[in-house]
């Protein structure tokens, strides 16, 4: 029979500048440039095995690597931190280091077997990009604008509206090339439109789904709910019951799913009394709005995944 190449598990630390790099018969520190990962993939694959990188996302210090990586169609599993730290909890690693860390990777993928990433589609990682530029210089002028009312110097009005004349500027220019990302990438633009005409749901929350929650329409109701950290998750020991709470998720899918949420509320023809309803029954604001959140995904979902469906919200 014919033997399989094995896997080889490669756990790397990303700092700012560094890659700690931790495995069989590999120990190496680089640069992380690309001059750095150019070294770290020779170095992988003079390996005996297929390379198989485990990193932890590290505040964006990891994207040019992974995109590195998987444009050489490697092998990379990115993890929640929280994953990592009570991982090393569990195996009794408490010191931290940047080569125990890359060591603790390493044997989390050995052990745990995480499932690699996948390619991304390069249209989307750039509307992705957009999208949150755009959402930043937002709130950098809704900061300005409340600013503004607290001033009476001229010379310090003076310069505030011209700061909020180029940030207008800035984030119209932003929305321009999100319409072009949209109608460029087959499909978006009808995705788009569907989500749009779901009450409560503005081009701004749809468009953030389709960056931030690209798996919308793939995934079923309970998969989708906790990907976006909408899942209630029981509390309970022996005979207690405790109260579900939602935990971990995407914070800006959440973000924008609460503010169409709040609209969904006094307009939606389904959410409204919906809202209403758990109100009624004692439930406190924080808990109904949730609910509704889920439900207002649920259903987008599902629009979502097969395009021949009502678009007017429906009772599920």
């Amino acid at each position: 029979m014919m033997s399989m190449t094995p896997i080889v598990h490669l756990g790397i630390d990303i700092a700012k500048d560094t890659l700690e790099v931790f495995g069989p018969s590999l120990r190496m520190q680089v640069a992380n440039t690309a001059e750095g990962h150019v070294r770290l993939l020779a170095a992988a694959r003079d390996l005996s095995g297929t390379p198989h990188f485990v990193c932890e996302a590290s505040g964006g210090y990891e994207r040019l690597l992974v995109a590195c990586l998987l444009a050489q169609d490697q092998r990379v599993s990115l993890l929640n931190p929280s994953r990592a730290r009570q991982f090393g909890k569990a195996t009794g690693r408490l010191a931290k280091t940047d080569r125990i860390d890359a060591e603790l990777l390493a044997d989390y993928g050995r052990l745990l077997q995480p499932d690699p990433e996948p390619r991304p589609d390069a249209t989307l990682v750039e509307l992705t990009d957009v999208m949150r530029r755009r959402a930043q210089l937002a709130e950098l002028l809704g900061l300005q604008r409340t600013q503004r009312h607290q001033l009476v110097d001229p010379s310090l009005l003076d310069g505030i509206d011209r700061l909020i004349l180029v940030l207008e500027e800035q984030i119209a220019a932003l929305e321009k090339r999100l319409d072009q990302l949209i109608e460029r990438k087959g499909g978006l633009g009808d995705r788009l439109r569907s989500l749009c005409q779901v009450e409560g749901v503005g081009k701004t929350t749809a468009v953030s789904l389709l960056a931030e929650l690209p798996e919308l329409g793939r995934l079923n109701r309970g998969q989708i709910a906790s990907l976006a950290g909408l899942a209630p998750f029981n509390h309970d020991s022996g005979a207690g019951r405790g109260q579900r709470h939602i935990h971990g998720g995407r914070p800006a899918v959440r973000c924008c799913l609460y503010m169409a949420a709040l609209t969904a509320t006094c307009c939606n023809p389904v959410l409204k009394p919906f809202y209403q309803q758990l109100r009624s029954r004692g439930k406190s604001h924080r808990v109904a709005i949730t609910a509704v959140m889920r439900k207002l995904l649920v259903y987008l979902n599902k629009i979502t995944h097969d395009s021949n469906l009502t678009l007017v919200p429906q009772h599920s």
